[in-house]
């Protein structure tokens, strides 16, 4: 199973993918990490620049805001306008 040990916070996330420079991956993680609670940055092409945002229900519209606000000084944007929904892990009986 994919991501097995994640969401690293209890209940349904929304995944954002996006692409930026390989080179602001990091910047990007510092910022989202900044905003305790509201989700985390994990990398799925480091070569391409592709990365997605795991956001917490409750956080979306901050996540928003935030990605508006980095967008306006840097290259990034959102590969799909939809996000794609993760559940809670199941439990194995």
């Amino acid at each position: 199973m994919r991501y097995k040990k994640y969401p690293p916070f209890k209940g349904d996330v929304q995944i954002f993918v996006a692409a930026t420079d390989p080179k602001e991956i990091g910047y990007i993680n510092s910022i989202i990490e900044s905003y305790e609670g509201m989700g985390l940055v994990r990398t799925r092409d480091e070569r391409q620049g592709v990365i997605e945002f795991w956001v917490a229900p409750d956080f979306l519209d901050l996540f928003h805001q935030v990605f508006r606000s980095l967008s306006t000084e840097l290259p990034i944007t959102l590969v799909s306008t939809e996000p794609e929904n993760y559940g809670p892990t199941p439990t194995n009986p």
